[in-house]
């Protein structure tokens, strides 16, 4: 056999022997593996939030934090460079899977940093306001520390290395809501044959450390429920003085209710104010009634004419308070009154025409005695 035959023989007899020593428990780790093939210890160190606490004015933070390793054999942490690190959102303490929020790679420094988180509130418990916990978790997602190209990663035929183990870093942030307040006040027009017009007018302020601020650009919902009617509803959005207004006509009698619609802004805590529904009455229109022709005005009766008599004296008998009045003198006929004269015109009683008579007559017979008299003493 030739030396170089030989030689080759005994190198392959070598192989073999070291394969089979490598194959029986307990020999395989008297032969420490090379450092690349070990697996490593992962801790984070200085995972921070800034600023520690949200508010309706401020809802993003910046994440900031340091990843060390060391070997499970021993030996001094270092920074790990070139590693994957995920950001989750979660609302539970402790904290569930939540939700991703990116990720970063470290530099050589093992340091990695995101800017801008934006911190999402989760929903209140119950229907209590007030300030939130939100728990942002750093994850070191486990895989081959040496790279894809080392032992273990795609396209090695080494033995493949066992995984890094599991690091995690939590930090909490205080997300603190708005009180929000929605007013509104309802004006009802006068009923008609199709109803009545509604008007629902109002605004949406939240609280401040400078008072109440309006909430521009939120929906607001009115809604109309009567009986035997589907639901009326009607949208608006709040001005930039926070007011919103809506008109709808009410056929027949329901309540009418505004809320702020959905999905409502996570930093703001609307509470009630009072009136917010009220209920609206639609009578039946009242009937105009027809206007009737007035009666014509019936003219006066004619009053009984009496014939006048000569009185002598002052009227006898009470006065009546409300005398009717007189009817026009009757031309009177001397058929009418036998006891006076025609020829006098007025009417003058026979009477009174003989006296007269009488009365002539005796004065001219003193008249004529007194002549006499006169001539006798001459």
């Amino acid at each position: 056999m030739s030396p170089i035959a030989a030689a080759v023989r005994g190198r392959a007899a070598a192989i073999v022997v070291l394969a089979l020593l490598a194959a029986v428990p307990g020999i395989a780790t008297a032969y420490p593996a090379p450092p690349e093939h070990r697996a490593w210890t992962y801790v984070f160190a200085g995972f921070t939030a800034a600023p520690a606490a949200t508010d309706y004015d401020h809802r993003t933070v910046t994440l900031t934090g340091e990843l060390l390793r060391r070997l499970n054999s021993g030996g001094p942490e270092e920074a790990a460079a070139g590693e994957t690190v995920e950001l989750l959102r979660s609302a539970a303490v402790p904290a569930d899977d939540g939700d991703s929020l990116g990720t970063v790679t470290t530099d050589a420094q093992g340091a990695f940093r995101l800017d801008d988180v934006p911190i999402a509130l989760p929903a209140a418990p119950g229907t209590v306001p007030g300030p939130r916990t939100v728990v942002v978790r750093a994850v070191l997602r486990p895989g081959t520390p040496e790279g894809p190209g080392g032992p273990g990663g795609p396209g090695s035929t080494a033995s493949p290395t066992p995984p890094a183990q599991n690091a995690e870093a939590r930090v909490e942030i205080t997300a603190t809501p708005s009180t929000a307040r929605l007013t509104v006040d309802y004006q009802v027009g006068a009923v008609s044959a199709a109803g009545r017009p509604v008007t629902a007018r109002g605004t949406l302020q939240r609280d401040s450390g400078l008072g109440p601020l309006p909430v521009p650009g939120a929906d607001v919902r009115v809604t109309y429920r009567a009986a035997g009617l589907p639901l009326l509803v009607e949208k608006a959005t709040t001005g930039s003085d926070g007011g919103f207004s809506v008109t709808f006509p009410a056929a027949v009698a329901g309540t009418v209710t505004a809320s702020v619609d959905g999905p409502a802004d996570p930093y703001l805590d609307v509470v009630a104010t009072g009136g917010l529904s009220r209920r609206i009455d639609v009578p039946s229109p009242t009937p105009t009634p027809t206007p009737t022709p007035a009666a014509p005005t019936p003219l006066p009766a004619a009053l009984p004419v009496h014939p006048m008599t000569a009185t002598t004296g002052p009227p006898t008998g009470p006065a009546s308070p409300a005398a009717r009045p007189a009817a026009a003198p009757k031309h009177v006929q001397p058929a009418d009154t036998p006891n006076t004269l025609a020829v006098t015109g007025g009417g003058t009683t026979r009477i009174a025409f003989l006296t007269g008579g009488s009365t002539l007559l005796l004065a001219g017979m003193l008249l004529m005695v007194a002549r006499r008299r006169l001539r006798t003493a001459r």
